[in-house]
């Protein structure tokens, strides 16, 4: 799965200046287990870049919630490697 998130305002910022801060990426896998939506993000070497891995699983969470209208409770996200697993935590 393909995300991009704009906002509105970010749009008009856009044009005005021509920056770009479109945050696009895309999904390894999504997963329904356990009555949940679970985004999982391959990462290689996942543990020595968690505030950049976690940061981006977390948009993609939003992006789920903002296109499907599925509850971000509903939503559960982690990202791994071939060694290790890490889940964001949920609120």
């Amino acid at each position: 799965m393909y995300c991009c998130l704009i906002s509105s305002a970010s749009r008009s910022m856009n044009r005005a200046t021509n920056i770009v801060d479109t945050i696009c990426g895309h999904i390894d896998f999504l997963q329904i287990r356990w009555d949940k939506i679970w985004i999982l993000d391959y990462k290689p070497d996942a543990k020595f870049n968690p505030v950049k891995s976690l940061h981006q699983i977390y948009l993609y969470r939003l992006a789920i919630n903002k296109r499907t209208g599925i509850p971000l409770e509903n939503i559960r996200a982690a990202y791994f490697d071939d060694k290790d697993f890490f889940e964001l935590k949920q609120n």
